[in-house]
């Protein structure tokens, strides 16, 4: 099976998976807001109401669980891309030929992958270089995944003590919610990690012969 194939089939998957990822979402939601409604209405009671704060959580976490997946197509994806076996100028002109495939989930997905302008730039960008970008674009959506997921747990954190102090009625427990003080010491610790993983293979890919640091400049000037 060529390298495009397999790129086609793998987004086309990808896809597929965080639109059933998005109805379980709406699915949960839609669970955990009507039986705090239900429970508040039959015990009459306000607190019940309380538990939607889970939907901050909740919603983070398939957040995440979307952002892991897009994490592994774009891996997919790179690998090929690195070896030259497959040029993103004409994966996109492939999958957008697809009539199944949503239009703007499809576009959101290729804009996050590196570009060179055109095919027959891209196709004169030797590996050397398209490593060093694949490194730059992974510490990109590397660091925003972990700071995604800190905020995640953090909000977790949050609930979970704002509901204790609500259903116990002892706002003791909120001096657990002192653990917010760190979330940004995390966060630079994960972003520092993420840089300093990346600068190493880019230096390791700059020391090979075919690296082109123009080329290098331009696509990462172009990543987001």
């Amino acid at each position: 099976m060529s390298a495009y194939r397999t790129a086609i089939d793998t987004t086309a998957a990808a896809i597929q998976h965080r639109a059933r990822n998005f109805r379980n979402q709406i699915i949960v939601v839609v669970t955990i807001s009507t039986i705090a409604v239900i429970a508040a209405a039959v015990t009459r009671s306000g607190s019940w109401l309380s538990t939607l704060l889970l939907l901050v959580p909740v919603c983070g976490l398939f957040l995440h669980a979307d952002n892991r997946l897009l994490s592994r197509w774009r891996r997919h994806v790179l690998t090929p891309w690195v070896t030259r076996t497959l040029d993103f100028a004409a994966l996109g002109q492939a999958v957008r030929a697809n009539p199944a495939l949503p239009k703007p989930t499809l576009e959101a997905m290729l804009a996050t992958l590196p570009s060179a302008g055109d095919l027959v730039a891209e196709q004169a960008v030797l590996p050397p270089t398209r490593q060093a970008v694949a490194a730059v674009s992974c510490a990109i959506h590397g660091t925003a995944a972990d700071a995604l997921l800190i905020n995640v747990v953090a909000s977790a954190v949050v609930v979970a003590v704002a509901l204790l102090a609500l259903w116990t009625r002892d706002w003791r427990p909120a001096i657990g919610a002192g653990v917010l003080l760190l979330v940004p010491v995390v966060r630079q610790w994960a972003a520092h990690r993420q840089q300093a993983r990346c600068e190493a293979e880019v230096s390791a890919c700059r020391a090979q012969p075919g690296f082109s640091e123009s080329d290098f400049a331009t696509m990462c000037g172009a990543l987001r």
